[in-house]
């Protein structure tokens, strides 16, 4: 028998930012309800941007061209980290 993996955990925010409380993904992707993420767009001095094809794992959009990279952040992690 396969070890179950724990459910990833998501701090909800409020409109200023603020937690307000934390709940697995799969309950924030259902609810929409507003979370912490970041991204990035890779760009070359010729301007062009870089474009890879997401994850057939991903929970939302799998397999499809995305031209940002990142992701949501964890319970407690900055943004800049």
């Amino acid at each position: 028998m396969d070890p179950v993996e724990p459910a990833e955990l998501v701090d909800i925010v409020d409109e200023n930012d603020n937690v307000v409380t934390t709940v697995e993904r799969s309950d924030m992707r259902r609810g929409v309800l507003r979370h912490r993420a970041v991204f990035i767009v890779v760009i070359d001095g010729a301007e062009r941007v870089l474009v890879h094809r997401r994850s057939q794992d991903k929970d939302i959009w799998p397999g499809w061209l995305d031209f940002a990279v990142g992701g949501v952040l964890r319970p407690g992690e900055s943004y800049e980290s």
